[in-house]
């Protein structure tokens, strides 16, 4: 409906990659017994099994097998790295799980998680900054100014300074309709909001039924707001 990329950006529910520093991916911890965050590792000298959790179902979780056996294939071969991809239920039974892992100081190397998930996870401590890795010369993302800048700018929103998140999954608002219906009833696919009230009063009109509804009320008015110049928060 005519959406930016900020406005678009501002109504998604976002789904980051964020890495654990607690003992993840079956890594080894520091010999004094905690996570030594400030140590940037550039070099694997044996071999790593990273595992990664996350939600996806059905064609999504498809991908993400397809995607993690590329790189099991390829670079993860070369470099010596076997990540096994698991799911693990529902966004917020990954969540409670990694927490419990957290505790147990067995959390997974990676995680597909909510924005406000990762934000409770920071306080116990649990995430690593992976802004050193993003910039470093040797291991660095050098086609990280690829991603949307508003995207790359979510995953540094958090309340400790640093990038706790990569963009993985966005989502957004779209419009479905019956072209069949349309085209029988020569009716114009809207483009505005005040199109669509338009559209949807002759829809009504021809069936007696409504005409337009929402699948998550909550997204809806956020948005709306936006849209309609608004703001939904004010932090």
């Amino acid at each position: 409906m005519k959406k930016g990329l900020i406005c678009i950006l501002s109504l998604m529910m976002v789904l980051g990659l964020g890495a654990c520093s607690s003992n993840g991916g079956k890594t080894t911890e520091p010999e004094n017994g905690g996570s030594d965050k400030t140590a940037l590792v550039t070099e694997i000298t044996s071999p790593i099994s990273i595992e990664f959790w996350h939600n996806c179902t059905n064609i999504q979780e498809e991908i993400v097998n397809q995607r993690v056996e590329e790189f099991n294939s390829t670079i993860g071969k070369e470099k010596g790295i076997t990540v096994t991809a698991i799911n693990q239920g529902s966004s917020a039974e990954v969540n409670n799980k990694v927490v419990g892992a957290v505790k147990a100081k067995n959390a997974p190397a990676v995680v597909l998680s909510q924005q406000t998930y990762v934000e409770d996870l920071l306080a116990s401590e649990a995430v690593v900054d992976l802004t050193p890795y993003i910039n470093d010369a040797a291991v660095g993302m050098t086609d990280y100014d690829d991603i949307y800048e508003s995207f790359r700018a979510f995953g540094a929103n958090y309340s400790v300074e640093g990038t706790y998140s990569l963009p993985f999954t966005m989502y957004t608002e779209v419009l479905y309709y019956n072209q069949k219906f349309f085209e029988t009833n020569g009716l114009t696919v809207p483009t505005t909001w005040e199109e669509l009230a338009e559209t949807s009063a002759k829809i009504q009109a021809i069936t007696g039924k409504p005409a337009f509804g929402t699948d998550y009320p909550a997204d809806m008015f956020i948005t709306l707001t936006k849209q309609f110049g608004g703001d939904y928060t004010n932090v």
